[in-house]
């Protein structure tokens, strides 16, 4: 007996719909420093706990393991953090080389001093013109060929220049010379490694999961040039720095915090502190902070940092790190070690960039996933509505962690029509929030044809903080 398909009557569609794009976590952190046990073509290494770094290579004196040793020593300690490589060469340079006209016509005999280190050798090259020059690092190939001091060369037609490179074992370019070909010397003022802010964005390149960077031994010019680069970069990014110049004691305007305070970065949190890489345990506190659980928002201020000495710092001085919106450990009433304040160089609190780049961060997946998840969201007021639940789930998220919390609203009357605004000055924000958008038909013909949104009016009110206190006591007898 021949049995027919059961689709000819009831005919079922599976629609399974496209997996929701994971949410970074913000709770991970890049610690960059010197360190040859990661590759350059690597960058990057995960690391869960410092025994894996230890069998790796690394040892504890290397700043690498120490600011791993001091995040992962907090409570709550971080799950994991990123260990970046910086590039440099020892021992690169630039070295002077001379070009004598031999006796065979257009020839040349090519000298220098420089002695190269056990096992490097010599190419050259003879160019037009010095609009491309190797770079310390790089692996040369053709047209580039062996020579040696006082060695006789024909230039390549219409050449004007000789350029002689020391090559390691690795046939990485170690040091650089150059002349006119017949004539003098030249100098390029070549950097002999990579800067701490290009192996920043090498790392990032690599590994877009890190949210927070610290470089290890920065230098003062280091950090305002790494705080530049993470103003911009996105994903966003914060630094976290670790500084102990004496200008900072003394309110000297040309502080590292005077420096990056007047330049209004908001991207940077630096901590004066005479332990080196200090800023790492408050730094691995608030990653391992960060789980985004139920009442899990946290502040920095007031927190025992593990594996840090508090710093002898007087009142005045204190006075002058809060002026330059700078952060210390320091002793209090004996009995308590304490981290503070907290701000970035502009002297918003830190734990309010993060939870607004979460906040952010969520709210961008969430319309994309409706967006991908969608035949189309219609330009009318239910698809804006579409958008709008869409939204809601990141902001009750923020509420469960305590980030958001019901409140007054204080900011500026919030208009959706040209005589209307749903949410005025005085207002009580009941959820902690509001999502407010334009209507569709006040819409211009011309956002209908680009199939732009109306705005869409996002008002919160933050749960904040208490870090101090007065208390009156009234006594009677």
């Amino acid at each position: 007996m021949s049995n027919l398909p059961l689709e000819d009557i009831v005919n079922i569609i599976v629609n399974l719909g496209p997996r929701a794009a994971v949410r970074r976590g913000f709770n991970l952190a890049l610690l960059v420093g010197t360190s040859e046990i990661i590759s350059p073509e690597e960058r990057v290494r995960l690391y869960s706990n410092t025994d894996a770094m230890f069998e790796d290579g690394f040892r504890e004196t290397d700043p690498e393991y120490i600011g791993a040793r001091l995040m992962f020593s907090q409570n709550p300690r971080p799950g994991r953090v990123a260990i970046g490589r910086r590039v440099t060469l020892d021992s690169a340079g630039e070295f002077e080389v001379t070009s004598e006209a031999a006796v065979t016509g257009g020839n040349f005999i090519i000298n220098w001093e420089h002695v190269a280190e056990g096992g490097n050798t010599f190419l050259y090259y003879t160019p037009f013109d010095l609009s491309v020059v190797p770079e310390f690092g790089d692996v040369l190939a053709s047209p580039w060929e062996p020579i040696t001091t006082g060695q006789e060369i024909t230039p390549e037609p219409g050449a004007t220049y000789i350029m002689v490179v020391e090559i390691n074992a690795a046939n990485q370019v170690v040091n650089i010379g150059a002349a006119l070909l017949g004539g003098a010397s030249v100098s390029f003022g070549l950097p002999v490694c990579e800067s701490p802010t290009d192996a920043i964005r090498a790392c990032r390149a690599i590994n877009t999961e890190w949210y927070a960077v610290s470089y290890l031994g920065a230098t003062p010019d280091d950090v305002l040039s790494i705080a530049q680069y993470v103003e911009a970069v996105r994903p966003v990014s914060v630094q976290f720095y670790t500084t102990d110049e004496d200008l900072i004691l003394s309110n000297n305007p040309e502080s590292i915090f005077h420096r990056l305070r007047l330049k209004s970065f908001r991207r940077s949190i630096g901590q004066f502190s005479r332990t080196p890489f200090a800023v790492c345990g408050i730094l691995g506190f608030a990653m391992g902070a960060n789980t985004r659980l139920s009442r899990s928002a946290y502040t920095l201020m007031h927190k025992r940092v593990v594996g840090i000495v508090p710093d002898d710092i007087t009142l005045t001085q204190v006075t002058f790190l809060q002026r330059q919106n700078g952060n210390y450990y320091v002793s209090r009433g004996a009995e308590y070690f304490m981290f503070e304040r907290g701000t970035m160089a502009d002297g918003v609190w830190f734990d309010e960039i993060i939870n607004l780049d979460m906040l952010v961060n969520d709210m961008q997946l969430a319309i994309l996933d409706l967006f991908v998840s969608r035949p189309k969201v219609p330009q009318t007021e239910g698809g804006m509505n579409d958008i709008k639940i869409a939204m809601g789930p990141s902001l009750r998220r923020m509420a469960m962690i305590g980030f958001i919390a019901p409140g007054r609203w204080n900011g500026p009357n919030i208009y959706t029509e040209p005589d209307y605004a749903p949410l005025q000055t005085g207002d009580m924000l009941e959820t902690g929030y509001m999502i407010l958008s334009e209507p569709i038909d006040y819409q211009s013909q011309a956002g209908r044809d680009a199939r732009i949104a109306p705005p869409i009016y996002v008002a919160i009110k933050l749960a904040g903080a208490i870090h101090h206190v007065t208390v009156r006591i009234d006594v009677n007898r």
